[in-house]
């Protein structure tokens, strides 16, 4: 058993909970014009609550942390957010949805080497074992705590290819029953939404409270269940900027848990030493790395320049003649001026990794019918006898012809005909890919 704290089990335990900040580090102004506190602030705010209850507080985090992420979120792939929540002294996280986005291998990357515990019992490998742990046993001012994580991921998405989804209620009546004799205080630390928070307390005895997040709902004061044998108390923190703050005593075998969740104050100072992290970051998010003399727009529909530039980015960055792309992966166009690191991870905050596969000229083909595709190096044409036809260099190649091409990840996984095909990982993303690309002479005129 793990002991983060030193036991004193005559008060009560503060619980601080966030969930789909979803990589919003710094402070901001949201779309109703209200100030929104950033990790400097909640950094303040969790230390303040250390100082007041000494031994005693507990901080979880319940998912979506990395999806729509900002800038520097997106550009360091994740890693700054989880060396923060490291500092802060975060005890759990559970991958929101948009956390599986990212593909498996840089998640399980994070969970390994962020120093922060990554719980999730219900999305399985293939095998049938979870990707992280399912549970934290640990111990908070002499009381015995039992973390279960569950959450929700979109099983259609690319990403996710390989794994299998569990129902959470099913996979709770699984576990609960092993935390329950050892544990004081049973959490489960959830990315369901609040609709399936409420049936998973209605549908399984044992949970002493519930830690939401995925619907972004604010409790102000939290929401009860009851059961036949004792309540289960659910609690959710809003979204990026809020923060939840619950106290829990127990007596006579139960507990009593009062609190609530509300906007964090953006006049909180921040932590100087979380705002000297950040600031080297900042820094190189800002310098300049081209100047783009004209616009290169992005269209709702039709050719899309910027979406086509970004094709030739990772045709260059990965050496092969030809390139896929969707064009849903790219936000917005590029104005005229300075480009920033800042202003790629905005046009491509998903971070998507950049592959090579091995394909025919008529699987290429049928992928380039999708109108979201955007190829670099090739394009569909047609025949004297008026067939659809792939070309290269502005030559028809034949439909057998074997081709190397790149490909970001997300377009790969959305072909019918390229997603079964072996790939090859570059290591590269496509935003880095795309920066590299732009510092070339002559790329931007």
């Amino acid at each position: 058993m793990l002991c983060l704290l030193a036991p004193l089990a005559a008060e009560p335990l503060v619980l601080v909970h966030l969930n789909d900040w979803h990589g919003q580090l710094e402070p901001s102004r949201d779309a109703a014009g209200r100030d929104r506190a950033g990790i400097a602030q909640l950094a303040t705010y969790v230390r303040q609550e250390r100082e007041a209850a000494p031994g005693r507080v507990l901080l979880l985090h319940a998912g979506d942390e990395l999806s729509r992420g900002g800038p520097l979120t997106a550009w360091f792939g994740g890693a700054l957010d989880f060396e923060i929540l490291r500092q802060l002294g975060c005890a759990a996280f559970t991958p929101g949805n948009g956390e599986w986005y990212f593909a498996t291998g840089r998640l399980q990357h994070l969970a390994n080497t962020g120093g922060v515990p990554w719980l999730h019992a219900n999305v399985l490998r293939g095998d049938g074992r979870p990707v992280f742990e399912p549970t934290l046993r640990l111990t908070v001012a002499g009381r015995r705590i039992g973390v279960l994580g569950l959450g929700f991921a979109r099983m259609e998405h690319p990403a996710v290819r390989g794994l299998r989804w569990r129902d959470p209620v099913e996979t709770a009546r699984e576990w609960v029953p092993r935390l329950r004799p050892e544990v004081d205080l049973l959490i489960v630390l959830s990315h369901l939404g609040l609709p399936a928070d409420r049936a998973l307390a209605t549908a399984v005895s044992g949970i002493d409270l519930i830690v939401g997040g995925h619907t972004h709902t604010l409790l102000a004061t939290p929401q009860v269940v009851s059961h036949n044998d004792g309540q289960t108390v659910i609690a959710q923190a809003g979204e990026h900027g809020d923060v939840g703050r619950l106290e829990l005593d127990q007596a006579a075998g139960r507990w009593a848990i009062r609190g609530g969740a509300a906007a964090l104050d953006p006049a909180l100072p921040p932590d100087p030493a979380i705002t000297a992290l950040l600031a080297p970051r900042q820094a190189e998010l800002a310098a300049p790395l081209a100047v783009c003399r004209q616009a290169v727009p992005h269209p709702a529909t039709g050719h899309s320049p910027l979406a086509h530039l970004v094709a030739e980015a990772l045709r260059w960055a990965a050496q092969t003649p030809l390139a896929l792309i969707d064009r849903g992966v790219v936000n917005g166009g590029l104005a005229a001026g300075p480009v920033t690191r800042r202003r790629i991870a905005e046009l491509h905050p998903w971070g998507n990794a950049v592959l090579r596969v091995r394909a025919t000229a008529g699987q290429v083909r049928s992928a380039l019918a999708q109108p979201e595709v955007v190829a670099a190096g090739g394009r569909l044409g047609t025949t004297a006898a008026g067939e659809g036809c792939l070309l290269l260099d502005g030559r028809a190649v034949a439909d057998e012809t074997p081709l190397e091409l790149a490909i970001g990840d997300f377009c790969c996984g959305n072909s019918p005909t390229l997603r079964d095909l072996p790939a090859t990982a570059t290591g590269l993303t496509v935003d880095h890919a795309f920066a590299d690309y732009l510092q070339r002479p002559g790329v931007l005129r």
